[in-house]
């Protein structure tokens, strides 16, 4: 992504859990565009939903992936 402004948010079962979360640093790519991780550490347990969120100007909307 570029440029590397970024805000990733977790939450587990619609409550916010951002703050349970890691995130790395910016590294840069070879095209200038960066890569950024974010991690939360859980144990799943039945009927438990987690979603990540990535929001960043070059999207149209943010970006939802739910496990």
């Amino acid at each position: 992504f570029f440029p590397p402004t970024i805000r990733i948010t977790w939450t587990k079962n619609g409550v916010d859990v951002t703050g349970e979360s890691s995130l790395s640093q910016y590294y840069p790519n070879e095209d200038n565009t960066y890569n950024q991780f974010s991690h939360l550490p859980f144990t799943p347990q039945e009927g438990d939903v987690y979603t990540c969120t990535v929001q960043h100007e070059a999207l149209q909307t943010p970006d939802t992936r739910t496990w």
